[in-house]
């Protein structure tokens, strides 16, 4: 889908469909703006991860729709001490399904990271691609300031198309 990027009152009175129609999905979207170039591809994928189930298919579409693309996992958490991001570090590479560790590369950050930085870090890694669970609290944002097209899949999709035995258990909070 495209999204226009508009913003403030011309936001608010005209609203975005492409907003609207991705949390009530039940196939992944793809949201594409005016910075997207236009050759599509998925070489490299970042993907801000949340330890849900809807991140974990994020990522496991993603890696899908790029024949070996890379994987650029990204976690942010605010406030942490350094064994508390070890500790984050080993979660998330717990958590990463196996068939696909060989292809990610992971960043764990001691701050919650906003949406433009997550577009920054994008366009500074060369990512073709932004994968997202759904619902996040940036996504709005990182649709306008997004240089590539940004994957999102939300719960209500997780919930249609992954078998029960599929969908990960975890104590861990959702917070990028």
């Amino acid at each position: 889908m495209g999204t226009h990027g508009r913003s403030g009152v011309r936001r608010l009175i005209l609203g975005s469909v492409t907003e609207a129609v991705i949390p009530q999905a039940t196939v992944p979207v793809i949201a594409i703006n005016g910075a997207c170039g236009e050759q599509p591809k998925a070489d490299k994928v970042l993907s801000p991860i949340t330890f849900t189930a809807a991140s974990l298919e994020a990522v496991r579409y993603a890696a899908t729709l790029g024949d070996g693309a890379s994987l650029l996992l990204f976690r942010g958490v605010e406030g942490t001490e350094v064994p508390d991001t070890i500790n984050e570090v080993i979660a998330l590479q717990d958590w990463i399904p196996k068939e696909l560790r060989s292809r990610a590369e992971l960043k764990v950050v001691p701050y919650a990271a906003s949406a433009m930085e997550i577009a920054e870090l994008a366009k500074t890694s060369g990512a073709d691609l932004i994968a997202v669970g759904v619902p996040s609290r940036f996504v709005q944002d990182l649709l306008h300031f997004s240089p590539c097209p940004v994957l999102t899949i939300n719960e209500r999709t997780v919930r249609l198309t992954v078998p029960e035995r599929q969908i990960p258990v975890s104590a861990v909070p959702a917070s990028l």
